[in-house]
């Protein structure tokens, strides 16, 4: 089977589609055998909204969990909260990670796919991000 075409346009398309918005966010990382509800949530904000995931800097304790995440064996549970207070929340996965040098810290900017998030909410809070961008 062929690979889709993942030319240098495509990749400018998928980048023209992020939209730089700062809205509050929720997250922890999961192994897919877990349950969402028995872990607790870390707080930071966007970094930029697309209609596919989100782009944020995350806290991670033990940094070795990201290949795991880049592999798929751990995801990330997300809740973002628009500014009319709606929040969508659902699972994602580790689209790519980068570790931010500053703080010497275990922190890293991480881009997120949606796994679990509706079209509706997905396209609701880029919608959003666009309102914000235009003000």
């Amino acid at each position: 089977m062929k690979r889709p075409d993942t030319s240098i346009s495509e990749r400018e398309r998928r980048r023209e589609d992020r939209v730089a918005a700062r809205f509050p966010l929720e997250y922890f990382f999961i192994h897919a055998s877990e349950q969402r509800h028995t872990k607790q949530f870390r707080r930071g904000h966007t970094h930029n909204v697309s209609p596919h995931g989100v782009f944020f800097e995350a806290d991670v304790v033990d940094p070795s969990i990201i290949p795991l995440a880049m592999q798929g064996e751990i995801q990330i549970a997300v809740r973002v909260t628009a500014p009319d207070l709606r929040t969508i929340e659902g699972t994602t996965r580790l689209a790519w990670a980068e570790p931010v040098k500053a703080d010497g810290k275990h922190r890293f900017f991480v881009g997120v796919e949606y796994l679990d998030v509706s079209e509706g909410d997905a396209k609701y809070l880029y919608d959003a991000a666009c309102d914000q961008a235009d003000r």
